[in-house]
């Protein structure tokens, strides 16, 4: 680009909303799932709010917790990014990527949505406690 900037690499694929069933989930790395009861719940709530990964042969790249929470919040489908990869160590390094280059809040910005929400709350619901 001429002022010096390079453009974002997006993985090439396509959206598509896949059934569950449909997906291999295959050997993964993850044991401690965490609360899938509270991400069920969101779902359940909100939909799937960032869709899984998997390859053009169905094996699922990341999303394994958002799966087990869409089963468990009934749903036989889910929004996934189809994209091709070049072999097993692409489709490791994604595994990787997703679950190690995220950040969660801090307490402190943790509260302070949970605040703001709360504030949101009230002002819609005058029963809201």
């Amino acid at each position: 680009m001429a002022n010096g900037t390079k453009e974002a690499k997006i993985p090439q694929g396509k959206l598509k909303i896949l059934k569950i069933a449909d997906i291999t989930v295959g050997e993964r790395f993850r044991d401690d799932f965490g609360n899938i009861d509270d991400l069920a719940n969101s779902i359940k709530d909100k939909g799937v709010l960032q869709p899984i990964t998997v390859s053009t042969d169905m094996k699922l790249l990341a999303g394994e917790r958002r799966i087990r929470a869409s089963i468990q919040a009934g749903l036989v489908t889910i929004p996934a990014l189809l994209r091709p990869v070049s072999d097993d160590m692409d489709a490791r390094e994604i595994e990787l990527l997703e679950n190690m280059c995220r950040k969660d809040f801090t307490w402190s910005e943790e509260c302070a949505l949970i605040k703001e929400i709360d504030e949101l709350y009230r002002s819609n619901n005058l029963d809201w406690s």
